[in-house]
């Protein structure tokens, strides 16, 4: 009985180490390749596709990594970010399209997103972005339990009420949930991976394991 109970002791044990290998290996692999971003910027070029045709394709993908490896997304200028919020978002169009931000586009990435924030009601970016600028600020000194996020987003439907506005807020929750399935199908795919990967480097097998405990 006793014998018994430390085998299965000792098999528990071994277990949860193989299980925490897996789970080393497939953070590592995560954050090497970038998955959450990667998978984040092709959310966001099927967004842009959804808000106008003219963000499809290549300027539609210089437009989401512009964005993604802007400073406030992400830590480092070369390394796609893995959270964007709707109101960055938004806003982050209208710099991009104002050339007011730390990131810039190539001409025809710019005209395309000027020709899709024009078709969706923004025709002068730089001076909706003032103007959302101006009331955040506003809200700020009237209001300033208000948060950050709430700030912001008050601002853009007063000052930026536009189809863009209505679009972006209508589809970007969606595209997320959307981008999230896909991130942790990928996820268990690589744990998956990682898991026959160690076995079969470690020459797991319960039954031996048993033998010898």
């Amino acid at each position: 009985m006793l014998k018994s109970i430390d085998v299965l002791i000792g098999l528990t044990v071994i277990m949860l180490a193989l299980s925490m290998a897996v789970t080393v290996v497939t953070q590592f692999v995560i954050a090497a390749v970038n998955t959450r971003g990667r998978h984040l910027r092709r959310g966001l070029i099927d967004l842009l596709g959804l808000l106008d045709p003219a963000l499809q394709g290549s300027s539609g993908g210089a437009v989401a990594k512009a964005i993604l490896t802007h400073p406030l997304v992400s830590g480092a200028t070369s390394r796609l970010g893995s959270v964007v919020h709707r109101e960055e978002f938004t806003k982050l169009l209208l710099e991009l399209a104002d050339e007011t931000g730390g990131q810039r586009l190539d001409a025809s990435a710019r005209a395309a997103l000027m020709a899709a924030l024009s078709a969706n009601g923004v025709p002068d970016p730089a001076a909706t972005l003032r103007n959302v600028r101006a009331l955040a600020l506003q809200l700020e000194a009237s209001n300033p339990e208000f948060a950050a996020d709430t700030r912001n987003g008050i601002a853009l439907l007063q000052e930026a009420r536009s189809d863009l506005v209505a679009k972006v807020n209508v589809w970007f929750d969606q595209t997320m949930d959307r981008t999230s399935q896909r991130f942790t199908a990928s996820t268990r795919a690589i744990t998956f991976a990682a898991g026959l990967l160690i076995v079969a480097v470690l020459q797991v097998d319960t039954v031996t394991l048993v033998n010898r405990l």
